[in-house]
């Protein structure tokens, strides 16, 4: 009886080669067939397609996606047949050939070939422009600016957005761009950091959004711009989200409105934490556990912002009780005034710095 396959030796290794040669196929398959679908794609879109022969009432007249060769016997009249091959209205000037293509016009240098009865036309104009300025990847790539290494992070972290029309994705950025009076590198910059931006309605979600933040924190201009810029995120989140923690700021650690502002300016961050499982268990520890007076609280936070963000279990906790209280038997009104004077310390790996 043949010994089972897992015993012999090397088996295991010949099993993950076979299977990483398999995963590398299926991989180049996948790629040629993304490779055809945007030839495909492409030829589709280009302005000018290659039609059959019958079809044109000048049998002598041939269109190619790069050139057109045209039999000529008056060079002088106008060329309607151009016409009925859907081509826009054409003539000759007596040194070249003008194409009136929609609202540009495109010149066709004329170069003589050897039979003196035909004329190639290289026509130079007929690009993929037009193809371009419809694919929203190539608009975020070409005519916004974005890097390489920022449309592969929208290709694999918000793919959808490359399905969107780049009509769709220009009124976003342009809401974007007016209601904060936002530059092309502000733009290019709030992308990059929070691609799924343009996932967004621009009427549903960014707009409304953005006049909430204004209303709840009595945001100036430039400080919506420097909050958004520096975390876009928070464009992410429903009004709901936003109101309850303004309002933890406000009426649950006893903030002023400006004073909300500034922390949330110095610290946009502290958005990401939840109010009941996060923001309200961290205050309530430090105040019971600790023995932090509200004032004195308020005072670290708006010192030290992360105060707010750090895990109970991770940070505060071993920090405060099993170091400060425990280890070298800091009493509670020494632990405060430590907070007070120095809470970046809160921020330290005490194994590395002790």
């Amino acid at each position: 009886m043949a010994p089972p396959r897992s015993t012999i030796p090397g088996w295991s290794v010949r099993r993950r080669v076979t299977q990483n040669v398999f995963d590398l196929k299926e991989s180049v398959l996948l790629t040629l067939v993304f490779a055809v679908l945007v030839t495909n794609l492409a030829e589709a879109w280009m302005p000018f397609q290659p039609q059959e022969p019958s079809r044109l009432q000048n049998p002598a007249l041939h269109f190619s996606t790069s050139r057109s060769v045209l039999s000529d016997h008056s060079k002088g009249d106008r060329c309607d047949h151009l016409q009925s091959a859907n081509m826009p209205y054409a003539e000759y000037d007596g040194d070249e050939w003008v194409f009136d293509v929609g609202a540009q016009v495109s010149n066709a240098t004329e170069v003589a070939s050897d039979d003196a009865s035909t004329t190639s036309l290289n026509v130079g104009a007929l690009d993929l422009r037009s193809f371009s300025s419809n694919v929203s990847y190539f608009y975020l790539k070409d005519e916004l600016g974005l890097s390489e290494e920022v449309m592969m992070k929208i290709t694999y972290g918000s793919g959808s957005v490359l399905g969107l029309t780049t009509a769709n994705i220009r009124n976003k950025v342009e809401v974007l761009r007016n209601l904060m009076d936002l530059s092309d590198d502000e733009l290019r910059t709030i992308i990059a950091r929070q691609p799924s931006v343009l996932q967004l309605s621009a009427d549903k979600n960014i707009s409304p959004t953005i006049l909430n933040l204004l209303r709840l924190l009595d945001l100036g201009r430039d400080e919506l711009k420097a909050l958004i810029v520096s975390f876009p995120g928070i464009l992410t989140y429903s009004q709901k989200n936003l109101r309850d923690k303004v309002h933890f700021f406000i009426q649950e650690l006893g903030l002023s409105r400006g004073e909300a502002r500034s922390l949330v300016l110095k610290e946009p961050t502290l958005f990401k934490t939840g109010v009941k499982t996060g923001l309200l268990p961290r205050m309530r520890f430090l105040l019971n556990e600790i023995r932090i007076h509200m004032e004195e609280l308020r005072q670290i936070v708006m010192r030290h912002p992360r105060m707010l963000p750090y895990s109970v279990e991770n940070n505060l906790a071993p920090k405060l009780v099993f170091y400060c209280l425990l280890t070298i038997r800091l009493e509670p009104p020494q632990v405060v005034k430590l907070l007070k004077r120095y809470p970046e310390f809160m921020g330290y790996n005490l194994d590395s710095h002790i």
